[in-house]
């Protein structure tokens, strides 16, 4: 079985979610440079942190598992484990949101995050 790395941009973040967090720093870059110590085996990554809402329905403290992955360049990744990570929390009690996140460069404005929205989109992050 895969060791679960948890991971978040921001120390607050890490703060927020708990337990142990490695905070990678802010920026796609950082995030694909970002380093698993000591793995010895596979490694499941889980990426926590506040990402911007772009759905009707999201407000602040809702959870989000991202079902795909999508740049604004128009590349994407679909994340097969999703549905588990999602039943696994709804099972702890927890509230859920399925459905694709979208990494920008900066923060969307409101434009922007209106057509993110409207292509599907749950919320945008920068990593």
């Amino acid at each position: 079985m895969a060791e679960l790395r948890v991971l978040s941009a921001l120390r607050v973040e890490a703060l927020a979610v708990g337990g142990r967090v490695q905070v990678i720093g802010m920026g796609p870059q950082r995030a694909a440079d970002a380093k698993l110590r000591h793995a010895d085996g596979p490694v499941a990554v889980a990426m926590v942190g506040v990402a911007g809402g772009v759905a009707g329905g999201l407000g602040g403290g809702d959870l989000v598992v991202a079902t795909e992955l999508r740049t604004v360049d128009g590349r994407s990744r679909t994340l097969a484990s999703a549905e588990l990570v999602a039943a696994e929390l709804e099972r702890a009690g927890c509230s859920v949101r399925r459905g694709p996140i979208v990494s920008v460069p900066r923060f969307a404005r409101s434009e922007e995050r209106a057509a993110l929205g409207a292509e599907g989109a749950l919320a945008t992050d920068m990593e």
